[in-house]
């Protein structure tokens, strides 16, 4: 027991004397949020440009679907890219609703 207790003082007095006498300096927690946020949104550009590009990749193909006659696939990317509409910059809108109306002309 008293072996145990010398082990605790002994961990208590180390932890301690390092904690104060090897204090580096250490960035403010405004710094340090303000560099998570940056990458934070770095990295939520580089997503937004992934999924535009892939969106536009998407509509290439539904339009391509629509001329081939392959109005399943058409339908198939077209109704996922219509789930995501919203978050994508208007022009890719527009250019969505310009393929639902394309292909609904193409099904007639």
């Amino acid at each position: 027991m008293r072996l145990l207790s010398y082990i605790l003082i002994g961990v208590l007095v180390g932890g301690l004397a390092s904690g104060l006498g090897c204090k580096k300096e250490e960035e403010s927690p405004a710094s340090t949020l303000g560099g998570v946020l940056e990458d934070a949104a770095g990295e939520v550009e580089k997503a937004s440009e992934a999924a535009v590009a892939q969106a536009e990749k998407d509509l290439d193909a539904v339009t391509k679907a629509i001329k081939d006659g392959s109005h399943d696939a058409a339908e198939t990317t077209l109704e996922s890219l219509e789930g995501i509409k919203s978050t994508l910059p208007e022009s890719l809108q527009q250019k969505i609703d310009d393929a639902r109306k394309a292909l609904n002309d193409a099904k007639q």
